[in-house]
């Protein structure tokens, strides 16, 4: 199951339900009320993303810090290239 469905999936079951199920024996009650929590899935999504951002960023910092010329372009799909002139 997609971890978003997991994120925004709730179950209601009071006592005497989760008696008459044994799948639900082992579930209790939210601790307090907040709600508002991020998916661990998702945000090692998004950690691992950022890290390879960064990557690419130090990449780019030593191939412009040759002091050589560059051509920047986009290409259609938005993607951008950076070649050294010659």
């Amino acid at each position: 199951m997609a971890w978003w469905y997991r994120q925004n999936t709730l179950l209601f079951a009071d006592a005497q339900a989760r008696a008459a199920y044994p799948a639900l024996v082992g579930l209790s009650p939210a601790p307090g009320t907040s709600l508002d929590q991020v998916h661990p899935e998702n945000y090692a999504a998004k950690a691992q993303a950022w890290h390879s951002a960064m990557a690419n960023l130090e990449q780019l910092r030593t191939f412009l810090s040759s002091g050589s010329s560059f051509e920047v372009t986009r290409t259609a799909d938005g993607q951008v290239t950076v070649d050294k002139r010659r």
